[in-house]
Parts: C-alpha cells; structure tokens; sequence
C-alpha cells in the first residue's frame, strides 16, 4: 500500500537531524528491499515546504571515511538508506551482490540521464510483455561500495536544474528518480526507488513567467496526471487506469499500482496562505492510503515453491520407478539364475547386494509412510537417490564379476579343448602315423 510499512498514516514533526522520519517510516522499508521485495518512497507537496531536504538531497551528500556526514548535522532519507543498505549488505557476508544505480529527471516532460552530460531526451518505451515501461538508453552504475554510490549520486545531482523562484530560493524544477536495482547469483532480486517530485505552485503567487511558466506548465500537468492515476487505482470499481497519460506515471508505474511496498512523504506548510495547497496534499495523500498493490515478489516466491514442489513429486515418481525397476531385476536374477548341481538356484550370492535389496525393499514399504508423517521431501528424495546410485553401483560390479567369471570359464575351456588335442596328435606320432588333420578318436586309421 501506498503507506509506511507500520501500517498506518501519521504526522512527523521531525528533528533537524530527521532521524525520527527515518527510522519510524523507512528502516524497515530497506530491509524488506534486502528481503526481496521492491520498494519505493516518493516525497509529494507544495514547493518550498521540504521535499528534497528530507530526501536528503538538497546538497551533495558529504562523506567521512567509512560513513556519510553533513555540515548541518541532518542526514536525508538517501543518505540513511545508502549507509543502511551497504552496511547490511557488508554484514551478510559471502553473497556476492549486484548493486545498480540510474538516475534521471524529468525536465519540461523530457527525460534526461542524470548520470550522462548529453542532456538527451530519452524515450520511454513499453516492456514487450506490455505490463510496464523503461528508459530506453539509460545509463546504469555498477557499485561495490558505499563511498562509490554516493560519488554516483552526487554526479547526478550536479547535473540536475533548480532554478530559484520567488517562493524557493532553492526549486527543484524536475522530477528526480534515483533508482537501484539489487541482484544476486545473476538473477535480479529487488529494486528500490527514491522519487522527488517537483512542487507543485500556484503561477500567480509564484508570478511566473516565460520559461518558468512553462517548467510550471509541465509540472503541475504531470502532478495532475499523478493524481489521476491514484484516484483510479483507489477506486476499486475502475476498469481503467491512465498511466499512459504523462511519462512520470508511465516510469512509476510498478511503484504505484504493481509491485512495491511505497511510502509516501507528503509535505505541508504551516502558512495560512498556504493552506489551499496543504489541503490538496493532504487529499492526495489520503487517497494514496486507499491504493493496494499486489506484493509480487510474494507471488513469485509463491510460484517458484510451487514449481519446486511439483519438480520434486516428478523426481520422487521417477525415483520410485528406479526403484522398483532395481527390485524386480535383483529378483529376476534370484528367481532365473542358472542351476547348482544339486538343483537349487545359483541367484545372486553376492551378499552385498542381497543386503541392499532388502534395505531397497525396506525403503520402498516405508516412503509412503514417511511422507505422510511429514518429513521433508528432499530428505526422502536424498535417501532414495543414496540407495539407487548404490544398488545400481553394486549391480554394475556384480555384472562385471559375472561377465569375469564367463570369461575365465570360456579361457578355461579352450584351453582344455587345447590340451586334448595336443595329446591326441602326441598319441598318434607315437604310433607312426603322423599328426592327424582333424580331431579322430577312431583307433583304426584304414577304413573297410
């Protein structure tokens, strides 16, 4: 849900340090993103009334030797989740994370890479499953350490444009997007966002004109469409919703109506003139808190459990049928072995292979039973593979010391068919008659 992760909407009067705004609605939100599930926060308002101060990115973010400091002690959202993730990150230990950064604005509705000096309008085009956009050429920062995404943020942000207004000496006049995607083992796990938008203003209050009317134009048409998108989404009965109407929507779109745990910030100014504003943020905020998303990467853990599971019934039967084929050719070879002269069954003497068909017997009668009792397929799974590789091991040497014994027996016989025939050549020199041509046992070597 657009919401804090404890639940529920609240009011923060924060700290300079804004300490109390990061741990209350935004710790748990970079944990669950580790866990990995996707994550957002957007911060919403008027200008001049915070935004990009509580985003932590009104300056470039300064840093000591291993954490991030400020002059005027206060440490934004961006600089506390950078310090948190890393910092969790390093503590796993031994699992070799991907972290990717891209950071882009979007300017008089052009979408430019912050992190490219070309300035050029980037496209956003539609997934070829048609379920969501991307930045067509976006450039994207491979970093290992925290010292190295604040060095990729901090050339973002010299690249961004505010422009001072009469209202804010300090206006952001674009939407920025920081976005990293966390992968791991090759395979893209969660990816966390940090939206601040550009306020929206009142033109004649702000009394502006030629290009800042039209940044104004730009901004307040693409905040309209925001809102056009939340009031769609949190109305249960609409069967459309327009995120096609303005590239933000289209670029946010998995963050507000897909897949993501998002929080939303939405600043308001104590000022009675301001008053009309703070009741719209307050309006879109509450109805934010209505919009429910869908926790996809529950469903495809889900999914992926299901799958396992199913490939593991078709491994079990498969292994049941080996066993089973293993059985039945031990007790073949009992049953049709060749004969003993007293008439019994040679059958397979090799004791151990009779000890492992009756463990394989054994096994068989009980995995119905250990299954049911709850034990854990891939332990029953384990066991049988251990007793068909070792029955199949087994029955491969016995066939080997058969096909030996045939061997010897075939060696044993030529060479007695050998010897006997060398004695009945011997036989008949003795007798003067010369080497026979052929094997004759007839004593009389002249016919009638």
């Amino acid at each position: 849900m657009l919401r804090s992760l404890v639940g529920s909407e609240m009011c923060i009067r924060d700290s300079p340090s804004g300490r109390l705004l990061y741990t209350t609605c935004c710790q748990d939100l970079i944990d669950s993103v580790i866990g990995g599930h996707n994550g957002a926060v957007l911060a919403y308002g008027q200008t001049c009334t915070g935004k990009t101060h509580t985003m932590g990115i009104l300056d470039p973010i300064t840093k000591g030797s291993d954490r991030l400091s400020s002059q005027d002690g206060h440490r934004g959202i961006i600089p506390r989740a950078l310090e948190q993730l890393f910092g969790t990150l390093e503590q796993a230990g031994g699992q070799a994370w991907v972290i990717q950064i891209s950071f882009l604005q979007i300017y008089m509705n052009k979408v430019q890479d912050l992190l490219s000096q070309t300035g050029e309008d980037l496209e956003v085009r539609e997934t070829e499953d048609r379920t969501g956009f991307y930045v067509s050429n976006l450039r994207s920062e491979r970093v290992h350490t925290l010292l190295q995404a604040v060095e990729t943020v901090n050339l973002g942000l010299r690249n961004r444009i505010m422009i001072p207004t009469l209202l804010n000496s300090t206006s952001s006049r674009s939407h920025t997007i920081l976005s990293l995607n966390l992968s791991q083992a090759g395979v893209t796990e969660s990816k966390l966002v940090f939206v601040d938008l550009a306020g929206s203003e009142r033109v004649k209050r702000n009394r502006s004109t030629g290009t800042q009317l039209e940044e104004a134009r730009f901004i307040n048409g693409s905040l309209a469409a925001l809102g056009n998108v939340t009031f769609a989404l949190s109305d249960p009965s609409a069967s459309y919703v327009p995120f096609r109407d303005s590239k933000l929507t289209k670029i946010l779109k998995d963050s507000l109506g897909n897949n993501s745990n998002t929080l939303l910030i939405a600043t308001v100014s104590p000022c009675l003139p301001n008053m009309s504003e703070t009741l719209s943020t307050i309006t879109f905020a509450q109805r934010c808190l209505d919009v429910v998303t869908r926790d996809a990467a529950a469903e495809d853990r889900k999914g992926r459990q299901q799958r396992q599971e199913a490939t593991t019934m078709v491994e079990y039967q498969q292994l049941v049928a080996d066993l089973e084929s293993q059985i039945e050719k031990l007790k073949l070879s009992n049953n049709s072995g060749p004969r003993h002269k007293s008439g019994g069954k040679r059958g397979v003497s090799d004791p151990e292979l009779q000890a492992v068909l009756r463990e394989m017997l054994v096994l068989r009668d009980s995995l119905g039973g250990s299954r049911n009792e709850g034990l854990e397929p891939q332990s029953v799974l384990s066991q049988m593979r251990d007793v068909v590789h070792q029955c199949q091991q087994l029955w491969i040497q016995h066939e080997q010391r058969a096909d030996q014994s045939a061997l010897r027996h075939k060696q044993q016989l030529d060479s007695w068919t050998e010897l006997f025939g060398n004695m009945l050549s011997t036989n008949a020199e003795l007798r003067g008659h010369g080497p026979p041509n052929s094997l004759n046992t007839n004593p009389n070597p002249h016919p009638n």
